[in-house]
């Protein structure tokens, strides 16, 4: 709880002045797509980044009259580490292996078949904190390959598929 939802909290708190004062800034919280729907994560984990989605709307009203947006951005199925242990887990050669093969499910478990990238969720930050953005506050945006709207036909799909062959 302390590295999913105390350090957003805690980077809002010690911010969120400063944004106040200056009367302009954008603050991005990380979630996740288990926020929004329950089966992408344990329950831990889901219930953190549903708080961290919650607490981004509710700094995003306080802070809002003061010029400061707050927007959490919820990957869905990127190809990182994380899925296996995080950086460091795997021995030395095996993690691009390891990322390969996760390539291949995330990219077979969702609408866009191609498993989501760290840079796709740079390009929506980068997107957020510009000034294209400038109001677009209080939001969830879900950055999933389209996860969330629909893959349980084309996951079911693609396993069953898998299984015949």
């Amino acid at each position: 709880m302390g590295v999913l939802f105390k350090g957003a909290l805690l980077g809002m708190k010690h911010g969120a002045p400063v944004l106040r004062e200056q009367r302009s800034g954008c603050i991005l919280t990380t979630a996740s797509v288990a926020g929004i729907s329950a089966g992408y994560g344990g329950h831990v984990y889901t219930a953190m980044k549903a708080a961290v989605i919650n607490l981004t709307r509710a700094v995003a009203v306080e802070l809002g009259p003061f010029g400061v947006r707050v927007n959490a951005i919820c990957p869905g199925g990127i190809a990182t580490p994380i899925f296996f242990g995080g950086g460091g887990a795997l021995e030395p050669g095996q993690e691009e292996a390891a990322l390969q093969q996760l390539r291949g499910y995330l990219g077979r478990a969702q609408p866009i078949p191609r498993a989501g990238e760290p840079l796709d969720i740079a390009h929506m930050a980068a997107f957020l904190a510009g000034d294209e953005a400038t109001f677009i506050s209080g939001q969830a945006i879900v950055v999933d390959g389209a996860l969330l709207a629909g893959s349980g036909s084309r996951a079911m799909a693609s396993l069953a598929a898998e299984g015949s062959a």
